[in-house]
């Protein structure tokens, strides 16, 4: 974007009246005043003489090259005014004080003529050239007083408070305008305020390029407002500025920037955010993952009892100190930045402790031996033997014991009593059955036998017949077989007589 400088020659001789302006229509037209009484007056201006005033407005600055004049009313004189439009009146290099002196070149030249040629103001004002400015450059107001006020400045000064780089005092914002006059020239009959503070320079205050998204600044030196990213604030050497950041999942961080001369770009790698670190986000267990409860947590030198704000520096390495009954102190330096659960496991604290054991080998014969055994603290009650438990009523003993609810040994003596009482059950089945068999077998054999005898006594004069009867007085009991195979003999004996 571009803006024009304006120019105005005004003559103020027994009247004022505008010789010339550049922009007619402008409202910073509106500026240009009479400064005969209110200014030139009280500054104790000599007759004849020239003078060079800065005065300021809502928009712009006035740069008033003039000279005193003499035959007319009292201070009456002629000026030059250039008016730099308040976009551009940090963008401009060194033109200002160039172009001051030419108009004041010409203002001497025309005031000692005797024709109002205004020729060669024309011509400047024609050779104004637009200047560029960035809109993404941030120009605070521009404030004003009421009264007027004077600086004596050395020699060659003068151009050095026109340039781009000085033109904004903040001193002299407090005022309507202020005269700038030469040492050599101060005059005791000035009833001007003097302006004595030192130059400051003009430089610019930016967020970096890379300055993150979710971070909100705000300079709240005078009011919040809201600092842009890629826009550049002007500000002055050494000012001191006051910034509040504000980011998600942080605290607010204020900040107080003193500006420097070249480089003030603000880094995001600069500002040390604030955490907040609460008890509640440590998850402490013990080896086996159990929760620890009523620890004592430090961070750094500095005991948390319920929360704390570190700044996340500190949270990229510190210290973490844990106490917990029972258990070895925990100490370790640790990144907590950023983590929403930290967990920590302790190490039980180790004794050595010795057990008088009981042995019970047979009824009425038990060995009895010390076990000298590491154990953690705090479990007295705790066996460091299967089938043992510490005695009620000594806790340096240990007795033997079985825990019929939880104890491992317990399963297969069930299993195996179950599988002898099945087992027991199928051989009574087996053994009942078997007798039954018996006894049919016994009673037939009888009825073979029988049988037998009978047909014995009608063969007569046949062949003796053999008869194996072992299939029919098959079974397991001896003495039947046995009185089975006697009367089959006894038969066969009979048969035989019968033959004789």
């Amino acid at each position: 974007m571009e803006a024009k400088l304006g120019l105005c020659i005004q003559e103020v001789f027994n009247g004022e009246k505008r010789l010339f302006e550049s922009q007619p229509n402008a409202s910073w037209i509106k500026g240009v005043v009479d400064i005969r009484n209110v200014a030139i007056g009280m500054a104790g201006i000599e007759s004849d003489a020239p003078f060079l005033l800065i005065s300021h407005s809502e928009e712009g600055v006035y740069v008033i090259s003039g000279l005193t004049l003499s035959g007319g009313r009292t201070n009456d004189y002629f000026a030059a005014w250039i008016f730099i439009p308040k976009a551009i009146v940090a963008s401009f290099k060194d033109d200002i004080p160039a172009l001051s002196a030419e108009l004041q070149d010409n203002i001497n030249k025309y005031t000692n003529s005797d024709n109002d040629d205004i020729t060669p103001f024309e011509k400047i004002a024609n050779g104004l050239k637009s200047c560029s400015y960035d809109d993404k450059t941030v120009i605070p107001s521009i404030s004003t007083g009421e009264r007027y006020a004077v600086r004596y400045v050395e020699e060659g000064q003068q151009a050095k408070l026109l340039t781009s780089e000085y033109l904004l005092q903040p001193t002299h914002s407090k005022y309507k305008g202020v005269f700038l006059i030469p040492k050599s020239k101060k005059n005791e009959r000035c009833k001007l305020d003097e302006v004595k503070e030192n130059l400051l320079k003009v430089t610019f205050v930016q967020l970096d390029s890379n300055f993150p998204k979710d971070i909100t600044a705000y300079d709240v030196t005078t009011d919040k407002k809201e600092i842009e990213q890629g826009k550049k604030y002007l500000h002055h050497e050494a000012d001191s500025i006051k910034f509040h950041f504000e980011r998600k999942s942080f605290s607010p961080l204020d900040m107080i920037y003193t500006v420097k001369e070249n480089d003030n770009t603000i880094k995001a790698d600069k500002l040390d955010w604030k955490i907040t670190i609460s008890k509640e986000m440590f998850a402490v267990t013990d080896k086996n993952g159990k929760p620890v409860e009523g620890f004592l947590l430090r961070l750094g030198n500095e005991k948390v009892s319920s929360s704390v704000e570190i700044n996340e520096s500190q949270a990229k390495n510190i210290t973490v100190e844990i106490q917990s009954e029972n258990f070895e102190v925990y100490r370790k330096a640790l990144n907590i930045f950023g983590k929403k659960i930290i967990h920590i496991e302790l190490n039980n604290q180790v004794e050595k402790r010795t057990f008088k054991v009981k042995n019970i080998l047979e009824k009425n014969k038990n060995i009895d031996f010390l076990l000298s055994v590491e154990a953690n603290k705090g479990e007295q009650r705790v066996s460091p033997i299967a089938g043992y438990r510490v005695d009620k009523q000594c806790t340096d003993r240990l007795v033997p014991y079985v825990d019929y609810k939880n104890s491992k040994i317990l399963i297969p003596i069930i299993a195996s009593a179950i599988v002898g009482i099945v087992l027991g059950i199928l051989v009574m089945l087996v053994f009942n059955k078997n007798s039954q068999n018996d006894g049919e077998g016994a009673a037939t054999t009888n009825d073979s036998a029988m049988t037998i005898q009978n047909s014995s006594t009608t063969i007569d004069n046949k062949d003796t017949i053999e008869i194996d009867t072992t299939k029919e007085a098959s079974g397991t009991n001896s003495d039947k077989n046995t009185q089975g195979d006697n009367q089959i003999k006894q038969n066969d004996n009979n048969s035989e007589n019968q033959r004789s």
